[in-house]
């Protein structure tokens, strides 16, 4: 459940600034900022309506999937798949969503125990991706 169930998927404030809905495991502190940053320019009337898709997500950072910035692409591309977590090769056999997932955790990486190791932390423990619009986290 988010906002969007609680006040409608079709909410605006009085300035007519709809949801924008920024999911993660746990969300992308720059997609978060980035996100807010624009809301304001939008608020000042410095920016146009935000482009969001149907989940409510800014689509510059939600439009593309995760395999498209994955560093395991190749060996999907080659059919070389892990049989074990922890291996280096593609990891989509072992329940990696990734090839049909919106998320720029690949590209940009995400929040980690230590924010100098710019990866997700499910990445870095090759946990499969899941969906970010159900905001499922690895198990």
């Amino acid at each position: 459940m988010g906002l969007p169930d609680y006040l409608g998927w079709q909410w605006k404030s009085s300035a007519g600034i709809p949801i924008g809905c920024i999911p993660g495991c746990p969300a992308q502190p720059d997609n978060m900022t980035e996100t807010l940053l624009y809301l304001l320019h939008l608020w000042a009337g410095r920016a146009p309506m935000i482009p969001l898709d149907d989940a409510l997500r800014p689509t510059w950072l939600y439009g593309e999937t995760v395999h498209e910035g994955c560093n395991r692409g190749g060996y999907y591309e080659q059919a070389e798949f892990a049989e074990a977590y922890g291996s280096r090769q593609c990891i989509v056999k072992l329940g990696c969503w990734g090839p049909v997932v919106q998320c720029n955790v690949g590209k940009r990486g995400g929040p980690t125990e230590s924010e100098a190791a710019p990866t997700s932390a499910a990445f870095a423990s090759s946990a499969p991706c899941r969906d970010s619009r159900t905001n499922s986290c690895p198990s």
